[in-house]
């Protein structure tokens, strides 16, 4: 079966348009459990809580991780909730060929969404 971007897209919708979330951001990884935790201690840092982290795929290599966080961010980025930093890949990401795409989101509005820049 072909992959369809377009069924986590509307998970990532789902999920967005809940009353229980503030603000949330789509990401990729290479350690859930260390990117989780990641985003706990930030978020209280800034006097928040890192209310859900959701790994929506893994196990993708580079291309796929790539397009498919694309697809999302593209389907996701003007939302209001959406707390666009920029979009980016470290080059480890990218050279590690088993990669999980997550959501994750806190409360309360933690980030100062920027323009996407290619």
């Amino acid at each position: 079966m072909p992959y369809n971007h377009d069924q986590l897209l509307e998970t990532c919708k789902a999920i967005a348009a809940s009353k229980h979330v503030t603000q949330y951001v789509i990401g990729v990884t290479t350690n859930p459990s260390q990117r989780r935790a990641s985003y706990a201690g930030w978020a209280r840092r800034e006097g928040g809580n890192l209310d859900g982290f959701v790994i929506l795929d893994w196990g993708l290599n580079r291309n796929q991780v790539e397009a498919v966080e694309r697809h999302l961010f593209q389907g996701l980025v003007n939302d209001d909730k959406y707390g666009v930093i920029k979009m980016h890949y470290h080059p480890s990401i990218k050279d590690v060929d088993d990669q999980s795409v997550y959501i994750a989101w806190w409360s309360p509005w933690l980030v100062i969404a920027e323009e996407f820049k290619d």
